[in-house]
């Protein structure tokens, strides 16, 4: 994430960089509201100033720092000519004296620019290494979606390096988990002052309250890892994926600026003009098993189409031309519905299962 995001965002907005309109829309979107006597809807009324301030200094900062991409023309497009290729940075041969980024940017630049519109760029962000001396994303946990944050490894070079390869290009953001190899995990763990609901985490009693047979679930193990501090305390940790790719708390407004701290400086502001949402799906976890909390099987649930709803409609006043690809592997009419009924979530939606079923 950017420098600026190491620390929870402290919003200090004094304008209302987001028009009335575009402010309104996001507040109903992710405020919470009463259905039959349950809590649904994301954040209570009283954390909407502290998420708006931080929505309004990004559109500030977007329009100071990159003022092109505010033209309302200038809007993300498709066509038959839209091809992508897709590799990760560290995909072509390069010596030890040679960024694995500047390899890439050359070799795309001599062979494959004209051929591509975009190129797809997996995850280049730090990773735990799993196989040491192995080259490439099979040394990397999860070829690299086990992202202990969201800034460029240096390893792979600079984003200047990416912003000269002759194509628009797309990042993954590995929106659902992050590494609890990372340090903001670390700092989760040690309960740092800001960080204690970072990730979702439950209680030993909510434990013993969860119904799992509700929760639509990907992987057979058992979601809820227990990690123990250095002063002895338990935190029961959600794990979707693995054991040691924790769950983020979107829930926590903080955590929910933090997110869209890093899709502006860390992708948009990084080069980026599409963004692939790895897992967006399982993004927000309703359990009942908190007070007035819904229950629910926690995928694609409505506050999860909201979160996108709501990075849709920033983006497209303060960067039309950003495109937001989320990813979902489910059926063909779970799958439709990221576009939103009235086209207001995904521009195109990754259908995770095609490329194999064409096979």
């Amino acid at each position: 994430m950017a420098p600026s995001a190491q620390k929870h965002h402290q919003p200090t907005s004094q304008t209302q960089a987001l028009s009335a309109t575009t402010r309104q829309r996001i507040e109903r979107l992710l405020v919470q509201h009463e259905v039959g006597g349950y809590n649904r809807g994301l954040f209570a009324v009283a954390d909407l100033p502290e998420i708006m301030a931080c929505l309004d200094n990004l559109a500030h900062w977007l329009a100071t720092k990159m003022p092109n991409l505010v033209e309302p023309n200038n809007k993300a497009t498709f066509d038959e000519k839209t091809v992508l290729c897709i590799a990760y940075v560290d995909h072509v041969a390069c010596d030890a004296d040679t960024a694995p980024a500047v390899a890439l940017q050359k070799f795309f630049n001599k062979h494959l620019a004209g051929l591509y519109s975009h190129l797809h760029i997996l995850p280049h962000f730090p990773s735990p290494t799993i196989h040491e001396g192995v080259k490439g994303p099979a040394g990397r946990a999860d070829g690299g979606f086990e992202a202990m944050n969201y800034r460029m490894d240096t390893r792979f070079g600079k984003p200047e390096d990416l912003k000269a390869i002759r194509a628009k290009l797309m990042f993954d953001f590995v929106l659902n988990h992050l590494s609890s190899k990372g340090e903001l995990f670390e700092k989760f763990l040690a309960e740092e002052a800001g960080y204690q609901n970072f990730f979702v985490n439950l209680t030993d009693d909510e434990v013993k309250r969860l119904n799992l047979a509700q929760v639509f679930r990907p992987r057979e193990h058992d979601p809820i890892v227990p990690f123990i501090n250095a002063n002895g305390i338990k935190k029961n940790v959600w794990c979707t994926f693995s054991e040691t790719q924790a769950d983020i708390n979107i829930l926590d407004p903080k955590v929910f600026c933090l997110v869209m701290e890093s899709l502006v400086k860390d992708f948009v502001a990084e080069g980026a003009s599409w963004i692939r949402l790895d897992a967006i799906g399982y993004l927000v976890k309703m359990l009942g098993i908190k007070p007035r909390e819904a229950s629910t099987d926690c995928f694609g649930i409505p506050e999860t189409h909201n979160i996108l709803k709501a990075m849709r409609c920033f983006f497209d006043e303060v960067a039309p031309n950003i495109a937001l690809v989320p990813e979902v592997n489910a059926t063909g009419e779970v799958i439709a519905t990221y576009f939103g009924e009235t086209g207001d979530e995904g521009h195109i939606v990754y259908d995770f299962p095609s490329a194999p079923v064409s096979l």
